[in-house]
């Protein structure tokens, strides 16, 4: 986004947050964050600290708010009002390790059974839900479709995003148990609160199959190429999924491919490109499927 476009959004959203505030009775309590994804604005109300969080109207977190009232609280940030593109929820209280921190110091193992952890109970949560504004899975394909002839790829990475979209085409034939999942669940997006434990941020709301949840976090933290691109912590990470889920390991690894593909496709022509790339060819090595070139 263009600085001028984006200092003229985040003044729209400055105003939008102000009628907020008054609509649900909340008065500011510090500055505003303006991020990729939204607005955070810390409230107060009634002596609770909360955040006042705005997203684009087009953003894939837009429909957060009813994802995580769904929950209510479990496995997840409490919501306590929330609108189209608008949440107001509780503001965590930093308390414990950052995920993150635990991957890059050994504790890399304990991470992941924590992010299961989470995921589990999200997962029970929402049995059975049906949510409106749900993206399906097979949407998210549409990222991929195209890019293997995108002449402004080198003629490699062309014949990667071939496969690529053909991988992503059959994993997502079979529909059978498709259901309401967070669709981000990674190290960044999993917070320790001090009273309330580990705590789910910043919904996707996607629907689709469960072990889809859980190839996420097959595949990060993101940027540290040296846990990810590395075949040894990639495999124990899908070895500790497919205990926990008591999935096939080889389904495991095709929806971590599946992701991959995904975020390969999503990153193309930035910074991340080879961040991506490098973990496609670490988990499609791993899945026994070498990618061309």
């Amino acid at each position: 986004m263009q600085q001028g476009a984006a200092m003229w959004q985040a003044a729209q959203q400055a105003r939008a947050a102000a009628e907020y505030c008054v609509r649900w009775g909340v008065t500011p309590d510090g500055g505003a964050m303006v991020t990729d994804h939204g607005y955070l604005l810390p409230v107060r109300r009634g002596g609770e600290a909360l955040m006042l969080k705005l997203s684009d109207p087009g953003d894939d977190e837009a429909a957060a708010g009813d994802f995580l009232a769904l929950l209510g609280g479990r496995g997840a940030v409490r919501v306590m009002e929330h609108a189209p593109a608008v949440v107001l929820m509780e503001r965590i209280a930093h308390g414990g390790p950052r995920l993150e921190k635990m991957a890059l110091e050994g504790q890399d193992d304990a991470a992941v059974h924590i992010l299961c952890d989470v995921i589990a109970e999200i997962h029970a949560g929402l049995a059975g839900a049906v949510l409106p504004g749900l993206i399906p899975l097979d949407q998210r394909i549409a990222h991929v479709a195209g890019h293997g002839g995108d002449g402004r790829l080198p003629a490699g990475l062309r014949a990667v995003m071939r496969w690529a979209e053909a991988h992503v085409g059959e994993r997502i034939a079979e529909r059978d148990g498709w259901r309401a999942l967070h669709g981000d669940l990674h190290h960044f997006n999993v917070v320790c609160d001090r009273s309330r434990g580990w705590l789910a941020i910043d919904p996707k709301g996607i629907l689709g199959p469960a072990l889809y949840d859980y190839a996420v976090l097959c595949l990060n933290p993101l940027p540290h190429a040296e846990l990810v691109h590395d075949p040894a912590p990639m495999a124990r990470v899908v070895d500790i999924v497919a205990e926990r889920t008591t999935a096939q390991r080889g389904d495991v690894l095709g929806w971590v491919v599946f992701q991959a593909c995904l975020s390969l496709a999503w990153s193309l022509h930035d910074e991340e490109r080879d961040f991506w790339l490098g973990a496609l060819r670490t988990a499609a090595a791993l899945a026994d499927m070498p990618l061309p070139g």
